[in-house]
């Protein structure tokens, strides 16, 4: 006989099926993919925030008709984020890493969708709390009807350790030394030989003690909100909390930039541990738990362009030193 004769994949999974874009075919996939990165590269909650919003997506669309190849079902579910944004470049990302996990090829013309990222790079750089900005805050929560003692721990801990809000899930405080640490599980079991968490030091505004208003023990006392920890996403419930502190009349002693968000906490923890305590590139990546290119591609800019103008302005001085002379 001619030609070879080829068994259909019974998964409905071979590329050259036509049911291989169908709900169930990919969700077959998904599944697949879930089973070997779950444990061993990633938890559960990684998964549900950062995987499976995005897979959700692509068979929710698959569902709507019949699509009569790869690129024009990808085409669809990636328009659905606005071009050039973050939210796209993830998820042109994630659907990828599921077109390798079944060998399918990625077409060409879907590479030039994931953009760069500029829509969601804000131009000024990222915008982080100041340290009038933090005291102000925390009085305000003092000072709220609706917020507990385990709310102020909360917020006290992301801004003296800059965490992500996820990770308030996953942190335990601890006294080494009579100094005041928190212990963070990292995103993945293992990042490059890394163990799976990261120790990170208090880096408060310079007005607060060291024992940052004795947070260890209100801590050991009070815990973490429910409303956080039993939340898949407890960044929802701190931005409804900072929108109402913002919008308070309960002004103490300043304003609070509108523009800022829980992840301000963070942004303004990693420009305390560049300028007050000098770290370099490297270990501000360490201790916020990414890469060094992540982070100077974050910071880089809020935290160069001070020192850059400060140079201008001795340049400045020097050249005009020999005018003055004359």
């Amino acid at each position: 006989m001619d030609g070879t004769f080829k068994w259909p994949d019974p998964s409905g999974l071979d590329a050259d099926s036509p049911a291989h874009l169908t709900p169930k075919a990919l969700q077959t996939l998904i599944t697949a993919l879930k089973d070997e990165l779950l444990g061993e590269k990633l938890i559960q909650r990684t998964w549900d925030k950062t995987y499976q919003p995005y897979f959700d997506k692509l068979v929710a669309i698959a569902g709507q008709q019949h699509w009569a190849s790869d690129a024009a079902l990808l085409d669809a579910v990636l328009r659905t984020w606005a071009a050039n944004s973050r939210s796209r470049q993830i998820a042109h990302d994630k659907l990828r890493r599921l077109w390798k996990q079944a060998k399918w090829d990625w077409p060409d013309q879907i590479r030039s969708m994931r953009g760069n990222g500029a829509a969601a790079k804000p131009v000024q750089g990222v915008k982080g709390f100041k340290d009038a900005e933090v005291d102000e805050l925390r009085l305000r929560i003092q000072a709220s009807y609706r917020l507990t003692d385990a709310d102020l721990v909360a917020w006290d801990v992301l801004q003296c350790f800059g965490l992500r809000p996820k990770e308030l899930q996953f942190f335990s405080l601890l006294q080494q030394d009579g100094q005041l640490v928190c212990k963070v599980l990292r995103e993945t079991a293992s990042i490059k030989g890394k163990e799976g968490f990261r120790i990170v030091g208090a880096a408060p505004p310079q007005s607060w003690p060291d024992d940052c208003h004795d947070l260890y023990k209100r801590w050991k006392k009070h815990g973490i909100p429910d409303a956080l920890t039993n939340k898949v996403s407890p960044s929802e419930v701190l931005v409804g909390q900072l929108d109402r502190l913002k919008k308070s009349s309960r002004k103490i002693n300043c304003e609070i930039d509108s523009d800022l968000t829980p992840l301000g906490c963070r942004h303004g923890y990693a420009v305390r541990i560049h300028t007050d305590l000098n770290l370099t590139s490297k270990e501000g990546a360490d201790v916020m738990g990414h890469s060094e290119a992540v982070h100077l591609s974050t910071y880089g800019q809020v935290l160069d362009t001070p020192k850059t103008l400060s140079k201008f302005k001795r340049q400045a001085g020097k050249m005009a030193t020999p005018a003055e002379a004359s």
